[in-house]
């Protein structure tokens, strides 16, 4: 096995890029379309009849007056590498069983939601997986917003899409996580704003998987939550229509958070990356690959080569007593992309540059096993 992170290349010439949706307005204006949180896939199945289209998903967050209203997953596809993209349409959907409240907006509308993630299956069928915060049932009493994972799907290449179908609850709420000095979600000991965002991709036989963390673990639904994050991983034989229950992927204890799930196509084993803190919860945390069969056991590896200091950060500073120098923001998100070699790349960000003040700056790495 042979390691190397944090290589620098030049990149070759790129295509002036092209706009796939337009945003309007600024944070107070009457309305504001604020595109936030995209991700892209393409068919690679010759076997599809939509072979070598490009689909984007991404959330649409609509405010009135600096006043939130909805935040609706879109989705818009290309057929010639990107030059072109068909209209954005909302395929978030609705469900008045799965999505009872609203901000605004249309009873059993499913239009509060984050993180969508689209994938391609081996018949061209599209899956697209999303957090959604309003299913009331899902709350404990005294709290709101925990989130759960939809899916939605396209056997079309994207011109029609079905009804959402739930996939798993979250344990996300707010009272399930610390606050930090600008009132989002953190790790016990941190200022890190995370979420419980992970990912869903398909694989060769058509499996799909999906990956996420939140603090089930941990102390929870209580004024003075503690984290133990761990992530977990699900998957479906069967398009979706069912899920087998949550697995554990690292038992070691501690926060670990931001997953990301891939497939490699030279085993059918599954590889996913996360930011790991460590079974003490210490200082400094690290970038972890989980790799197995997704019914485990996994294989462990930690891919990052030095520790990353997120309380002596030379950014976003928390000022906040005890941790004045503790980071609120280091880039939420981190990836991982095989080869057809079966190599594992994986970025995240990484916070071991100590810059002449004795800070600590926030880079991209990059390793490759």
């Amino acid at each position: 096995m042979t390691w190397s992170s944090r290589r620098r290349r030049t990149a070759a010439n790129w295509d002036p890029p092209v706009v796939v949706d337009h945003g309007k307005g600024c944070d107070l204006d009457k309305h504001q379309l604020f595109n936030d949180k995209e991700w892209i896939v393409t068919d690679n199945n010759p076997s599809s009849k939509f072979y070598g289209r490009t689909y984007v998903t991404w959330s649409q967050f609509a405010s009135h007056f600096g006043e939130y209203e909805s935040s609706a997953i879109l989705e818009s596809h290309s057929d010639d590498g990107g030059r072109h993209w068909s209209k954005a349409e909302e395929i978030s959907g609705k469900s008045k069983t799965l999505c009872t409240f609203q901000t605004q907006g249309k009873e059993g509308a499913c239009d509060e939601d984050q993180f969508s993630v689209p994938t391609v299956g081996p018949d061209g069928t599209v899956y697209v997986a999303f957090e959604n915060a309003q299913n009331q049932a899902l709350s404990e009493p005294g709290e709101s917003f925990d989130s759960q994972y939809l899916l939605v799907k396209s056997t079309d290449g994207g011109k029609k899409w079905s009804a959402p179908t739930f996939v798993v609850g979250l344990e996300d709420g707010t009272a399930d996580y610390p606050v930090n000095a600008d009132g989002r979600q953190t790790l016990t000991g941190y200022q890190l704003r995370v979420n419980s965002a992970g990912n869903i991709v398909a694989g060769p036989s058509g499996a799909l998987y999906l990956t996420f963390s939140d603090n089930r673990t941990g102390s929870h639904d209580t004024a003075s939550p503690v984290t133990n994050i761990d992530v977990f991983v699900m998957s479906s034989t069967n398009g979706g229509t069912t899920w087998t229950s949550p697995a554990r992927v690292d038992s070691a204890g501690g926060d670990q958070w931001f997953p990301w799930v891939e497939v490699n196509p030279a085993n059918g084993k599954i590889g996913i990356v996360y930011n790991d803190r460590g079974a003490s919860n210490g200082t400094f945390y690290g970038a972890t690959i989980a790799e197995g069969p997704a019914a485990g056991p996994f294989a462990k590896t930690t891919v990052s080569t030095a520790p990353s200091d997120p309380v002596h950060s030379e950014f976003f500073n928390a000022d906040e007593p005890g941790c004045e120098l503790c980071a609120t923001f280091n880039g939420d998100y981190i990836n991982l992309s095989y080869g057809s070699d079966g190599h594992a790349n994986i970025v995240w960000t990484d916070m071991r540059d100590q810059l002449p003040d004795g800070l600590f700056a926030q880079s991209i790495s990059f390793a490759r096993k």
